[in-house]
């Protein structure tokens, strides 16, 4: 004969029941099948990358044309790819796999320097740009909003050509 096991609302006291009729005590420390519970504290646990306290190095620029975006992460300056972590494995892997033909043409020194300061230059120049369009995109937004105000102040529909 199978008897089912039901934890009952005793469960603090100690008393589980059987197929609703029998009961027997039960030592609360002990699992759900009389064994000790699985101790949690002797799992291994994982260690997480911000444990490890990872920062971009500087010479990570010149080495591996890298720089630092504004969340920290290391970004490409050839291809504008981000990266997860700060590793200098991962920099070494991403440059070494797909700009092999960069580091023969500008091999570490004056060469490498300004060709890296080229691409930092460019760089620059385009995100100010797209900070010069979101800049002029968001005042076009204020502008929308101070002529809808103005309109909704008057009670008028936003359909109505007079007044624009």
């Amino acid at each position: 004969m199978k008897s089912a096991l039901r934890i009952s609302p005793e469960r603090e006291t100690g008393r589980v029941l059987l197929n609703n009729s029998m009961s027997r005590e039960v030592n609360p420390d002990q699992g759900r099948h009389g064994g000790a519970l699985f101790d949690m504290a002797t799992k291994k646990k994982q260690r997480k990358t911000e444990d490890k306290n990872r920062e971009f190095k500087v010479e990570w620029t010149e080495t591996f044309a890298f720089i630092q975006n504004l969340n920290g992460l290391p970004t490409c300056l050839i291809c504008q790819e981000k990266l997860a972590h700060n590793k200098k494995s991962n920099l070494e892997r991403h440059f070494t796999t797909k700009y092999v033909s960069f580091s023969t043409k500008y091999p570490s020194g004056d060469a490498r320097k300004k060709a890296v300061e080229e691409l930092q230059k460019s760089q620059e120049k385009s995100s100010s740009a797209f900070n010069y369009w979101m800049q002029s995109s968001n005042n076009v937004n204020i502008a929308i909003f101070v002529v809808s105000q103005e309109i909704a102040k008057r009670g008028k529909p936003y359909t109505d050509s007079e007044y624009i």
